[in-house]
């Protein structure tokens, strides 16, 4: 009678074990999910430093840094430059005389494109 009390408690245990791993796992997946997910849909946040909309400029070229989190591709007016693994880029642009837009665009794994356009004005010497 004991042995058939024992194997029925072991059986019983055995089933909590394994229900309880089966829902941890599950709970693992689905906020794994979740949280992957909330990343996918903020899109690229791209942050630009060194150029600025509406200002004028006395130089014939301007170094552009910034950070594109999440971004497969920057392009600065058409042209793809590097990203390192954090999403950061450099790179250096000739300006015109006069009016210039610049366009620096960026596009994720999904195909989403974020994209900023800066109006400047370099001043003749």
């Amino acid at each position: 009678m004991k042995t058939i009390l024992t194997k029925t408690k072991n059986l019983n245990l055995t089933k909590i074990i394994k229900t309880t791993a089966i829902i941890g796992f599950l709970v693992f997946i689905v906020g794994y999910a979740v949280l992957n997910t909330r990343l996918i849909s903020k899109g690229i946040n791209l942050k630009i430093n060194g150029i600025e909309n509406g200002k004028i400029y006395e130089e014939s070229s301007i170094d552009i840094t910034g950070n594109a989190k999440r971004a497969r591709h920057v392009l600065v007016n058409g042209r793809e430059i590097n990203l390192n693994q954090e999403g950061e880029f450099s790179d250096v642009l000739i300006i015109l005389p006069g009016y210039n837009i610049i366009t620096i665009s960026a596009e994720d794994k999904f195909g989403k494109i974020t994209k900023q356009v800066f109006e400047i004005i370099r001043k003749e010497n």
